[in-house]
């Protein structure tokens, strides 16, 4: 949540009006994905969400065997999660942990698909 109490979320806010939530997607995206998402563009982001862009991670050094969609959905979840912990439980949003809480998820999915 944005430190003004008026802002509404919505698509566009969630992942690029707030800088703090913008900072942890282009991160991870650059990261877990490809270094071209460090210019992350909402774009990008709905043609992820609406399953329209693919991208091949498994030649990827990092949990290759997790789809770009599994690992969409793990920083988003993660991310979501830290927004409603900052807007009904009062605890701020930090990128760095919010980061570790997202590597912990990928890394949890990818041992549970290696069985």
């Amino acid at each position: 949540m944005s430190t003004s109490s008026t802002t509404i979320e919505d698509s566009e806010h969630f992942p690029f009006s707030c800088p703090s939530k913008l900072a942890v997607w282009r991160h991870t995206f650059s990261f877990y994905l490809s270094p071209h998402f460090s210019h992350f563009a909402y774009e990008e982001y709905i043609a992820i969400l609406h399953f329209r862009l693919d991208i091949d991670r498994s030649s990827h050094e990092i949990f290759p065997a997790l789809s770009v969609f599994l690992t969409f959905a793990c920083i988003q979840q993660a991310i979501w999660s830290a927004h409603y912990r900052q807007a009904f439980q009062h605890v701020p949003f930090i990128p760095s942990t919010v980061m570790y809480s997202i590597h912990r998820n990928l890394a949890n999915l990818d041992s549970q698909l290696s069985f």
